[in-house]
């Protein structure tokens, strides 16, 4: 799946190209492999938030094509740390405490994704959440992931969080550091 398009890209007046230049998917043995192919990658702020994305989208392939997950590469042109970034990844470095969690399996497919996704920007655009958008969620996977954007908008806003709705482990133990600053007590 081609990302970049240079005749687009070049031609339409800006210098803000995609980094992403490729997807490459492979099914072997029933595993939907996937490699992702830039041009350039920031480690600090862009490459986490690609993974993230990109890993996502193999995962709901995987789950449309009734395949299990399989290896996911990332290559690099460029891979850079922005000057004003070392300090902060130093610290991150140097943190001797942290917890590796696996993220929740993924439940559905793409019709989920997009449905969620749908009451997210609908959120978004009106500055609320309405509780029909609830509703239509609780209880899925796409609900933790539908909250977890809900906190981060609010946070944006300067909104007051009251309560974490959150079911998954991994994303209460992130925002109860982000909402409270408490380091990993395990």
């Amino acid at each position: 799946m081609t990302i970049f398009d240079p005749l687009f890209d070049y031609l339409n007046g800006t210098k803000d190209v995609p980094c992403t230049v490729m997807f490459h998917f492979m099914i072997r043995d029933n595993k939907l492999n996937m490699n992702v192919y830039m041009r350039s990658n920031d480690a600090m702020l862009g490459h986490v938030i690609d993974v993230f994305s990109f890993t996502m989208i193999q995962e709901l392939i995987a789950n449309e094509l009734d395949c299990e997950l399989g290896e996911y590469n990332h290559f690099c042109g460029s891979f850079h740390l922005y000057e004003k970034d070392i300090e902060k990844a130093k610290k991150i470095v140097d943190n001797v405490n942290f917890e590796i969690q696996e993220m929740p399996k993924m439940i559905g497919g793409l019709k989920e994704a997009k449905d969620t996704f749908t009451l997210f920007r609908r959120a978004f655009e009106y500055a609320h959440l309405e509780d029909d958008c609830f509703k239509k969620l609780k209880n899925s996977y796409w609900f933790d992931l539908f909250m977890v954007m809900r906190y981060q908008l609010d946070l944006k806003r300067k909104n007051k969080i009251d309560e974490l709705m959150l079911v998954s482990e991994i994303y209460k133990k992130y925002f109860e550091r982000k909402l409270h600053g408490k380091a990993n007590s395990q």
